[in-house]
């Protein structure tokens, strides 16, 4: 839809999620919304769609595939996990609504204007004219800092789930490994099942989840590279 005018809010879209009555109306609107929409971001697990030039443009769709490449949070509690990340004050995407159909499991949350780091560091034209390196960080460490605090951890913030939104500040996405915990080393020690392609089935798997604090320091590093050096020496 060309007129910007009638392009809906968060706020307003959040609305009409609200006020569904019946859920079967929100599922069709949900299947119609897939078919206009294009993939902007797919992983192991899921595909992420944006319904781009209609009144939706707002949201983002995920979509959990037929065969994911592991199973642990279902769309359910990553749902309520990223609720609590963002009410914690974590910059996360507002997650309006996970749905459970005969078709597959979506999440329906806001989209976010900006890129992966991973996409950033393939293209560093990407990157925000306005970045700031230390600026950064900070709020990097203060969202890990918070989401900690309440005891929630991501444990697979790899470059892929961390953006870098148009005012050149990090946003953490993807909760579907997430847990809860004290942050002690067996918080990063459970064993998770995954898709074993050559076998066809699900296998149980050691030492997948990745320390929160050591891939800050990853992120961090990987940006490092693409900033002006005067900029590092602000750190």
């Amino acid at each position: 839809m060309e007129n910007k005018d009638k392009i809906l809010t968060i706020q307003k879209i959040e609305k009409v999620i609200d006020s569904k009555e019946d859920i079967t109306e929100l599922v069709e609107c949900i299947k119609s919304l897939e078919i206009e929409a294009v993939s902007i971001g797919e992983g192991g697990n899921a595909i992420v769609y944006a319904a781009l030039g209609t009144v939706f443009e707002k949201v983002c769709l995920k979509k959990i595939k037929e065969k994911p490449q592991f199973k642990y949070n279902d769309l359910t509690q990553e749902h309520q996990f990223q609720v609590m990340a963002r009410e914690a004050g974590v910059h996360t995407p507002l997650s309006l609504i996970s749905i459970k159909t005969n078709d597959g499991d979506y999440l329906i949350m806001e989209r976010i204007e900006g890129n992966t780091i991973g996409e950033i560091i393939e293209n560093p034209e990407l990157l925000p004219k306005n970045f700031d390196f230390k600026i950064f960080c900070d709020s990097l460490d203060d969202q890990i800092e918070k989401m900690h605090k309440m005891g929630l951890y991501h444990r697979d913030l790899h470059t892929r789930n961390a953006m870098i939104d148009k005012e050149g500040l990090p946003v953490i996405i993807d909760f579907g490994l997430a847990t809860e915990g004290t942050g002690s080393e067996f918080t990063y020690q459970e064993s998770i099942s995954m898709l074993d392609p050559q076998k066809g089935h699900y296998v149980l798997v050691d030492n997948y989840f990745k320390d929160d604090l050591v891939m800050v320091k990853n992120i961090k590093a990987s940006i490092k590279n693409l900033v002006q050096k005067e900029q590092f020496d602000l750190i």
